[in-house]
C-alpha cells in the first residue's frame, strides 16, 4: 500500500511540474492612489474620495466626504494586508468612522461604519 502511495505521489508531482502552464499569480493589488465613488447612506448620496499611500502595510492619507450636510476633510490612518484594507477616517469635531474593504486592481468594495454610518456598502474606483 505504501509503495502505491509513493508511485501516485511521484506521478502527481511529474504531472504538476510537466504541465508547463504553472500557476499564474494574481495581478498586483495596490491600495495607493486616488479612489472615489458615491454610495447611499440614510437615503442620501454620499461622495467619498481618498488619496492613499501604503508602506509595509501601514496606510495613511487624506480625503473628502460629501453629504447633504456639507463637505468634510478626512485624515486616513490604518493598515493593509493584501487584499484587505482597514482604516479609520477622522475629521475634527466628529466621531471617527471605520472603513473596511477588499482592494482590487481598479475597485475596492467594503463597508463604512461609525459617525452616523450604519455599515453601508460602498464601491470606490481607482482614478
Amino acid at each position: 500500500m505504501l509503495r502505491h502511495l509513493h508511485v501516485l505521489a511521484a506521478g502527481l508531482m511529474l504531472f504538476a511540474c510537466g504541465s508547463g502552464g504553472g500557476i499564474t499569480p494574481p495581478s498586483t493589488i495596490d491600495p495607493e492612489g486616488k479612489w472615489s465613488g458615491t454610495f447611499q447612506a440614510d437615503s442620501q448620496d454620499v461622495s467619498l474620495t481618498l488619496q492613499l499611500t501604503e508602506t509595509s502595510g501601514v496606510v495613511t492619507g487624506n480625503g473628502t466626504l460629501v453629504t447633504s450636510a456639507g463637505s468634510f476633510p478626512l485624515t486616513v490612518d490604518g493598515s493593509y494586508t493584501k487584499p484587505r484594507l482597514s482604516v479609520g477616517l477622522t475629521t475634527p469635531g466628529f466621531d471617527p468612522v471605520s472603513l473596511v474593504a477588499i482592494v482590487g486592481d481598479t475597485t475596492m468594495t467594503g463597508t463604512i461604519g461609525g459617525g452616523g454610518f450604519k455599515n453601508e456598502s460602498f464601491t470606490l474606483d481607482k482614478q
